[in-house]
């Protein structure tokens, strides 16, 4: 998959946050009536995704995508292997 599209909320809740709360490197939680936060536990450090919107724009995504592999959460294949 070369570059990322606009994925629905339901498909990257059910594909790819359910599967990152298994992990145990990672903690996903609520960021208000907006947003869910994905928390990096070795670092600290967090990432925002918006969940009011039915889609999630492909440039979120793809740092997501980012965040994840920077933070070894996991890797590029398997991260397009979740989204798929």
């Amino acid at each position: 998959m070369g570059e990322y599209a606009n994925v629905k909320y339901k498909k990257f809740k059910k594909g790819i946050l359910k599967w990152l709360e298994k992990k145990d490197d990672i903690r996903v939680e609520s960021g208000g009536k907006h947003h869910i936060k994905v928390c990096c536990i070795h670092n600290g450090e967090s990432f925002t995704v918006p969940k009011r919107h039915n889609e999630i724009d492909k440039f979120i995504v793809k740092d997501f995508m980012k965040w994840l592999v920077k933070n070894e959460v996991c890797t590029k294949d398997e991260f397009d292997e979740k989204i798929k």
